[in-house]
């Protein structure tokens, strides 16, 4: 990865938004409630942070070695 810009600035930039479909009734599925949501997005953008953090590490020591 040649270019490491940070894609992703927060937490809710890992979220899925939940969405309604014509065709659903009666309260959302327990499994679509913003706290679980949330804690999936934390977990995803910390590993993304730690991703990007290791990757250019690694560019920078690349390039002290050449």
């Amino acid at each position: 990865m040649s270019n490491l810009q940070q894609p992703f600035n927060c937490v809710s930039d890992f979220m899925e938004r939940y969405y309604r479909a014509p065709e659903d009734t009666g309260p959302r599925k327990s499994e679509e409630y913003r706290g679980d949501l949330r804690n999936q997005a934390r977990l995803a953008y910390r590993l993304g942070k730690k991703y990007f953090k290791q990757a250019k590490r690694e560019q920078n020591e690349k390039k002290t070695t050449d």
